[in-house]
């Protein structure tokens, strides 16, 4: 499965926990994001609650070959992965569909994907974690 839904904001906690234990680790953060390679995003929404909506943000995903996961409910976020241009088109689409808020809270250029499949999420700058809460 390369996208997944977070059903509870423990699962996106212990997440962000993992994510705090490394930070100290990480590289210093690029301030500009390459438009080339793989990217990371941090969506925001004030709320993500249609069946509709987060069914067709995982078919937008796998259109785009992206990988990430979304957490429904009060607020509402999509962390998403993938190439440059992908990923800028999948927030393009994303942003043209109805919200009551929508935001781009955090990105980060990364040297290979790490959501999905099991892949390491230790790594990714706190500052970029920081976009959702």
């Amino acid at each position: 499965m390369q996208f997944k839904e977070v059903l509870a904001t423990d699962q996106l906690q212990a997440l962000l926990e993992e994510s705090s234990a490394s930070e100290a680790q990480s590289k210093p953060r690029d301030t500009q994001i390459n438009k080339r390679g793989i990217v990371l995003s941090i969506i925001w929404m004030h709320h993500l609650l249609s069946e509709t909506k987060r069914s067709d943000i995982i078919s937008l995903a796998t259109r785009y070959k992206l990988t990430g996961l979304s957490k429904p409910g009060y607020p509402g976020c999509v962390i998403i992965e993938g190439d440059a241009p992908d990923v800028e088109a999948y927030i393009s689409e994303l942003r043209s569909w109805r919200w009551q808020a929508f935001q781009v809270r955090a990105e980060q250029q990364a040297p290979s994907r790490r959501l999905g499949c099991g892949g390491d999420l230790g790594g990714i700058d706190g500052d970029v974690w920081s976009g959702i809460r």
